[in-house]
């Protein structure tokens, strides 16, 4: 998307906003709400739309693309290992988990 555009939006009928076909619900921390509040007021972008563009600028960049799945991936490990177990959890789709 080098237009920065999304095929799934569409433009509203009431005016120039858009309008998303898929809708998610995202968990964030109290620290990073802050953040997000925080940028909401300093610059008028709305949460949603700078998640929006987050979004855009990973599909867009193998690099941003490879650090965030990097970093997705080392917060799934340490949130999925209980604080006694010593090996990670098996995340290989192909390999079944041990029974």
């Amino acid at each position: 998307m080098a237009d920065g555009g999304n095929e799934d939006a569409s433009r509203s009928r009431q005016g120039r906003r858009l309008t998303y076909p898929k809708r998610i619900s995202l968990d964030v921390t109290a620290d990073d709400h802050h953040a997000l509040q925080g940028a909401r007021y300093a610059d008028r972008v709305p949460m949603a739309d700078r998640i929006r563009a987050l979004l855009s600028l990973w599909q867009e960049d193998p690099a941003l693309a490879k650090a965030v799945s990097t970093r997705a991936q080392e917060q799934l490990l340490a949130s999925a290992a209980p604080l006694d177990q010593t090996d990670p959890p098996n995340l290989d789709p192909e390999v079944p988990p041990a029974s």
